[in-house]
Formats: C-alpha cells, sequence, structure tokens
C-alpha cells in the first residue's frame, strides 16, 4: 500500500505535477505513505539498523502532511498553487519539532541509536518514557501534537468545502468537470480524516498501553481500517486519471469570463484549423471544461495572435499563459485535447504563415531571408528554411520563384 502511494507520488510529478496544485497532491501522497511505512517499521521491524536510521526523527514529517493536504484543496478550489505569507504559519509546528529532534538524528551516536532501536524491538516500551530525542517535547506530547494537528487540518478541509459548497453542489450546470472535483475532494478530505482520527487513536493507546504487544493487539482493527481507506484513495486516484495525470480539473465557473474577447484572427481560419466542439470530440477529457469556457479561451488565445505575440524569439506556452492570465495547465489542456495540436506546432505554423506573408508582401526585396527568419521569430536561418520547408513543402526560395518575387 505504502509503495503504491509513492509510486502514484512520483507518477503525478512526472506528468507535469511539480508545475501546478498536483505538487501538493504529490508531496502529500508521498509524505503520507512515507510515513505511515515508518509507522509499519516501528511496530513490526526487527532490524536494528533499519530502526535506528528511520525509527526517530523522520516521523517528523507528518507535521507537513496536513499542510500540503490543505494547500492541495484549496489550490483546487481556487485554481491557484500560490502560496501567501500567511501559509507561512502551517509550517511552524515541523520547524518547532525539527529544531528540537535535529541534535539527536545528527549528533547522535550510531551505537545509542541501536539503543533505543533494540528498546522499540522489545515489549517493554516504559524504558522509552526516560529517552528523549526531541529537546522541547517528550515523546507521549509529541504524539499528542500529532493527534491534535490531525484534527485540526481534518476542519481546516471540511471548512473548505463548506465555504465553496455552492461552487461545488449549487452551481449551474452539471458537468463531468463539477463532478469530477467535487467526488475526488470528498474523497480526499474524507481519506485524511479517516487517518487523522487513527493518528488520534493510536496517541490515545500509545498512552494506555505500555508494552508494545498490547499497544500492537489494541491497534490491529485500527491499522486495517486506515489501510483500507487509504489504498481506497490511492484507487480512486486510478479511477479519477484527470487527477492523476495532471489534466486540468478547474471547472469554468472558477475562471472569470472575458465577454469582450474577440473571435479567432483570420490568420487561424486560414490554416484550415476548425474549432472543436467539445461535446462532438467524442474525447471523454473534453469534458472537462465547459464548451462556454473553452470557446472564450480560444478567443482570447485569437485576441493574443491578432497582436503577434507569438513572433517574439522567447515564445513559450509558459509566455503564454502569463501574457493571457490563464492557468498553465488549461492550456496543456486546450491544445492537447481540444485542437489535438502541440503547442510548438501551434506557434510555428503561425510563424511560417507570417513570414509567406512578408513574402507575398514583396519584403523579400528588402529583406534578406535571415532578416525574415529574425522577424518571424526564429533562432536562426537554419531553423526557418528547415520549419519552411516542413510546412509549405518547399524551401523559401522555392516559394518565391513560384510567387515571381
Amino acid at each position: 500500500m505504502t509503495y503504491t502511494g509513492m509510486f502514484l507520488s512520483l507518477l503525478i510529478l512526472i506528468y507535469n505535477g511539480y508545475r501546478g496544485i498536483n505538487r501538493y497532491l504529490s508531496g502529500f501522497l508521498f509524505l503520507s505513505s512515507f510515513y505511515i511505512y515508518l509507522q509499519l517499521i516501528i511496530a513490526y521491524s526487527k532490524n536494528v539498523d533499519l530502526l535506528a536510521v528511520f525509527g526517530v526523527g523522520f516521523p517528523t514529517l507528518y507535521y507537513l502532511v496536513g499542510p500540503l493536504a490543505f494547500f492541495y484543496v484549496r489550490g483546487m478550489l481556487k485554481d491557484s498553487n500560490r502560496l501567501g505569507r500567511r501559509d507561512a504559519v502551517h509550517f511552524i509546528p515541523i520547524a518547532f519539532i525539527l529544531a528540537g529532534v535535529l541534535p539527536y538524528m545528527l549528533f547522535t551516536s550510531m551505537e545509542e541509536k541501536r539503543e533505543v532501536a533494540r528498546i522499540i524491538i522489545s515489549d517493554n516500551w516504559t524504558e522509552l518514557a526516560g529517552f528523549r530525542p526531541n529537546k522541547f517535547l517528550s515523546t507521549l506530547a509529541n504524539e499528542g501534537l500529532k493527534a491534535i494537528q490531525g484534527i485540526l487540518y481534518t476542519f481546516l478541509l471540511w471548512g473548505l468545502l463548506y465555504q465553496n459548497r455552492r461552487k461545488l453542489f449549487v452551481g449551474q450546470g452539471e458537468g463531468e468537470h463539477r463532478k469530477l472535483i467535487r467526488n475526488w475532494l470528498l474523497i480526499f478530505c474524507a481519506t485524511f480524516s479517516l487517518l487523522a482520527t487513527m493518528r488520534v487513536v493510536y496517541s490515545w493507546i500509545l498512552i494506555q498501553a505500555p508494552a508494545k504487544s498490547d499497544f500492537l493487539a489494541m491497534t490491529y482493527p485500527f491499522h486495517f481500517i486506515g489501510a483500507v481507506g487509504f489504498f481506497g484513495m490511492n484507487i480512486a486516484l486510478i479511477a479519477f486519471p484527470g487527477i492523476l495525470y495532471g489534466l486540468p480539473v478547474a471547472p469554468a465557473f472558477f475562471v472569470k469570463k472575458r465577454s469582450d474577447a474577440p473571435e479567432l484572427v483570420e490568420v487561424e481560419k486560414k490554416e484550415g484549423q476548425e474549432r472543436v466542439e467539445p461535446e462532438k470530440t467524442g474525447d471523454r477529457y473534453t469534458q472537462y471544461f465547459s464548451a462556454e469556457y473553452l470557446l472564450e479561451l480560444e478567443a482570447t488565445i485569437g485576441q493574443w495572435v491578432s497582436e503577434q505575440r507569438y513572433l517574439e524569439a522567447d515564445c513559450t506556452m509558459v509566455q503564454l499563459a502569463v501574457g493571457i492570465d490563464v492557468p498553465y495547465h488549461h492550456l496543456s489542456y486546450y491544445f492537447n485535447y481540444v485542437k489535438k495540436e502541440k503547442f510548438v506546432d501551434w506557434r510555428n505554423r503561425l510563424k511560417i504563415h507570417y513570414a509567406c506573408q512578408l513574402m507575398q508582401e514583396g519584403k523579400s526585396k528588402t529583406l534578406t531571408m535571415e532578416a525574415i527568419s529574425t522577424a518571424c521569430g526564429f533562432s536562426s536561418k537554419a531553423t526557418f528554411y528547415r520549419l519552411f520547408k516542413q510546412r509549405m513543402g518547399q524551401t523559401p526560395s522555392e516559394y518565391l520563384e513560384e510567387l515571381g518575387k
């Protein structure tokens, strides 16, 4: 189960998860999976060296699980991955705990850590009472703080859903995008709540059970319940490919409409790129955004094209996203699943079209081919020639001869 969670977290990063909101989901999955793995090591492992290295200190990473879950849910609802200055408050607990435990992790001898590991493996955990790896908190106080933090973030997550209930449940329309986000966030928050509740139970049992055998006997049913819940969330990720593979999932009602955006400019229509009506493509991914939003997005891109921003030498999809104030993953979705064309191919097509316009207007009489390639935003004359021939089926010189200019 833990290996699956860590694998899925890496899979999310591979599919551009590091660029947007899914960076928080990836971090949550990895750290929560790793934390559960550490708990299993502490509870069941007999490997002294493994416990000596991972048994104390690394479980502190749990204090990042709640903040990452909060940033993820908030980011999904607001369609923004930015953190503000006030968000630094979420990192105070882990900073405090790390300040207390780092001296042990860095400066305690391996032999002393092995001795602690032997106590963890033994049945008599009462000996751990005199052991204090954290200078600021006792072991039981640390466990209690984890429980309190988990419950606090449970309330924060459900509070976010409650604040945005109209967007998720009452908004107009019931497209796939709305159902996707609503169902997934409900599953995510329910799973987090279950894990946080398990953390409270473990902390309480740890206080009541001085012997390891008693602790394992009392927590076994809860281990099973927590495992089913966490593994269920991993399976749900696979069932929601729009989340797992980083496809845009923010519904159109989270995005400001641009009612004054113009239609696509004529240069787009001349190239034979017809608009794709989302409902008629047969591609289920195209249902994540409403048809109205996709048309608004297309018109906004058309305005950007009419300003000939694509001629800039450093024109990238990131620059386009910044220029029209649209999330990067919305554009990635638009080009890949609506236009079914790579951004670079679309951009180069526009540049070649502009080059053809210049030659049709007789600019080649006053400009060299190298100057024309520079005016079209190509990095070199060779690149211009290669892409021109690839697009037009002939070199620029042959194209000029055909024009008679």
